[in-house]
């Protein structure tokens, strides 16, 4: 038997030998190079193909052909420059006489006087600014008065040197953050048996930091769960940018998929992109572009039955979302069958809903024809938090509708085995042991003080009120903009977010005119739109919004076309440009010339 083998081994051998010598020793050594070569480069082709999609992957690889045409590059960026001095709308001269070094002498206390006087310079921005500024008033009068209050304390009782990285030292702060953290979880849902009684999280920065913690930890925590060494992520395209932001620090590929027609994260389309990498999917409540909160249930249980971590961003909606839901009567829940179905009717604008039911299947009651009548405002929100079974991270910014100082948010964890995964701790420092809990190692006790004293001085009945009055005036401003024939609303908002496009004019030449009135409004793509996030700024002056917006539609109809110095070409010109290369390259040099 082994006679056989040597002897077929042999005339293989000499078959090999025999063919090969037709070709030059030199072919011989190159031909398998190249072919490695053309695998690997093909290889990389796939894969771009893979992550981008055909067309883009050639698209781009066009472009990139003919920027190297000579010329054509140096045309390119000139042009780019031109359209980042026209975004840039004269705040580079304005830069031209910023300080540049220190003064020669100090200025003592009359620094306080100096700040007062630049502080002078900013824009209006009292009830004109889409989102920005969420307490209500003027800065001196009501809770506007007690958080800049909270923030002088914060100095004159030396708060504002208190680090809670120091945990032994500033034990003060340790409490209010600790505490702030436990309100904040008990309005999402800690308190309900489902969520399994061990919600814990941690106060940050911002809602940016409080999605870069939940990504990581989701990571690192499915990297130890599964052993996922190439991470994934899938979001719907109306998830945060933060989310992005999280993708390329923390080197996880990024599936963005597009939302159903009532603009939602799709839920059959996050499960077609599953696969077993994906450590994470993501939904909004709402979502910031259009204030429609995302499917949380089902994309709850798609999480759960796949064994994967789930992220809401609560950041608009951590501070109304639980008031709006007391305020009034909830949706029907699902358990909640009828077997000859049931209808209601909404009498006015959300005051008085009629509710008929034909027998209930879950109660087991005689066939039998019910009317209920309820009074007071009704809005339909649905499952957010974490009573949702799938959930496991929240981020919630205490900044916004918290109306806390800015600069304060949390994100919240389903239990301590996911949150340990946010930590960081070296061992092997010569500075001794090291461990800190957030992106940031000091951070500033002044502003978690702030976010305590913002929580205590409301209370629930301070938030009801304020969710009751912006939730009102939200739906008297799509009452408004439904009643402008030119204009239609983006989706069914839930929320506080107001978004609007137009079949019949530029969208974006109205926002032009807009901000020649002193309106600060969002610009959106996807489709071309703009929005108004409504906060209590808003309450005194939607009217004068409503009225202003219905004059700057019929002077576009009038006259459609760019104003001098507008913006409206460069945003339409952006959605329209196929290199999307080249637009990210617009927005990287127009923030390195502003900042």
């Amino acid at each position: 038997m082994m006679d056989r083998i040597i002897s077929s081994l042999i005339d293989l051998r000499a078959f090999a030998n025999s063919f090969l010598s037709n070709y030059e020793p030199l072919a011989l050594v190159l031909a398998p190079l190249f072919a490695v070569f053309t695998a690997r480069i093909l290889q990389s082709f796939f894969l771009l193909v893979h992550d981008n999609g055909l067309k883009p992957t050639i698209l781009g690889f066009l472009i990139t052909s003919i920027k190297m045409v000579p010329g054509v590059k140096g045309y390119i960026d000139a042009e780019k420059q031109k359209v980042v001095e026209k975004m840039q709308s004269g705040n580079k001269s304005k830069r031209d006489s910023w300080r540049s070094e220190l003064p020669r002498e100090g200025l003592g206390g009359t620094v306080i006087e100096k700040l007062k006087e630049e502080k002078s310079n900013d824009v209006v921005w009292q009830g004109k600014c889409s989102g920005t500024v969420y307490i209500g008033g003027s800065e001196s009068e009501g809770h506007f008065s007690l958080i800049n209050e909270a923030c002088s304390i914060s100095v004159h009782y030396r708060f504002a040197h208190t680090n809670p990285l120091h945990l032994d030292v500033f034990q003060t702060i340790a409490q209010c953050e600790a505490e702030v953290v436990a309100m904040t979880a008990a309005l999402l849902g800690s308190k309900e048996k489902s969520s399994g009684g061990e919600i814990c999280g941690n106060m940050t920065s911002g809602g940016t930091e409080s999605i870069l913690l939940a990504v990581k930890s989701s990571r690192d925590y499915m990297k130890a769960k599964k052993g996922i060494k190439r991470p994934e992520m899938i979001i719907p395209e109306s998830a945060h940018s933060a989310y992005d932001k999280a993708a390329q620090y923390f080197n996880i590929k990024l599936r963005r998929v597009p939302v159903n027609k009532e603009f939602q994260a799709d839920v059959k389309a996050i499960r077609q992109q599953i696969n077993k990498n994906t450590v994470l999917i993501v939904g909004s409540a709402p979502g910031f572009p259009h204030g429609i909160i995302d499917p949380i249930e089902e994309l709850g249980e798609l999480a759960f039955s796949y064994g994967i971590c789930f992220h809401v961003d609560l950041c608009l909606g951590g501070f109304v979302l639980p008031f709006a839901r007391k305020l009034g009567l909830n949706h029907f829940s699902k358990s909640d069958t009828w077997d000859l179905g049931h209808s209601v009717m909404v009498d006015g604008p959300q005051q008085r809903m009629y509710v008929w039911s034909m027998q209930s299947v879950q109660s087991k009651v005689p066939l039998c024809f019910t009317m209920t009548t309820y009074f007071g405002t009704w809005y339909p929100i649905p499952p957010f938090d974490f009573s949702v079974k799938g959930v496991t991270s929240i981020s919630a910014d205490v900044h916004k509708y918290g109306l806390a100082p800015k600069g304060t948010s949390v994100v919240l964890y389903r239990n301590h085995d996911i949150r340990k995964h946010q930590f960081v701790a070296v061992t092997e420092w010569s500075g001794g042991l090291y461990v800190s809990p957030t992106i940031a190692g000091s951070r500033p006790g002044g502003l978690i003080a702030g976010a305590w004293a913002a929580l205590m001085a409301l209370g629930l009945e301070g938030y009801l009120e304020n969710t009751k009055a912006i939730m009102e005036v939200s739906k008297r401003i799509q009452k408004g903009i439904k009643e402008i024939p030119e204009l239609f609303i983006i989706g069914r908002p839930d929320m506080t977010i107001v978004a609007f496009g137009s079949n019949d004019l530029d969208i974006f030449e109205v926002n032009d005119i807009m901000s020649s009135k002193g309106w600060h409004l969002n610009a959106l793509q996807r489709p071309n739109s703009i929005h108004i996030c409504v906060t209590l700024q808003h309450a005194p002056v939607f009217e004068d919004f409503l009225r202003d917006l219905k004059e700057s539609v019929q002077t576009v109809k009038e006259n459609p076309g760019p104003i001098t110095g507008g913006l409206a070409p460069i945003y339409g010109a952006a959605g329209k440009i196929p290199d999307r290369g080249m637009v990210q390259e617009l927005l990287v040099n127009y923030m390195d010339s502003t900042c």
